[in-house]
């Protein structure tokens, strides 16, 4: 089952950074539906890279991403440019659970 994100709650787990139009607590909530985990800020550099995985395996096309013009005086201008060439939302579906190990 996927569910929807801003295109800012996805680039903020793209980037590892806080872009999100909901704040902490979009970054949070993308994190824990996307990686099914209870994330816990002092681990968050483990869930952004778990979930960036997940994210690019999902969305390949976001490979595309180019940060290197985003500064904190024109992020949302380029959060514009995101939306204008991948959309203002993108589904996004949890990750497979791994299997457990057995013997």
């Amino acid at each position: 089952m996927s569910r929807s994100f801003h295109i800012s709650d996805v680039m903020s787990v793209l980037l590892e950074r806080n872009l999100s139009s909901r704040g902490l607590d979009g970054v949070i909530d993308t994190l824990r539906y996307v990686t099914g985990a209870d994330v816990q800020t002092v681990l968050l550099p483990e869930y952004f890279e778990a979930a960036k995985a997940a994210v690019l395996g999902q969305h390949p096309q976001l490979v595309e991403v180019d940060p290197r013009r985003l500064s904190g005086d024109n992020f949302k201008e380029w959060l514009e440019e995101q939306v204008a060439d991948f959309g203002e939302t993108l589904e996004l579906e949890p990750m497979v659970p791994e299997a457990p190990k057995l013997g």
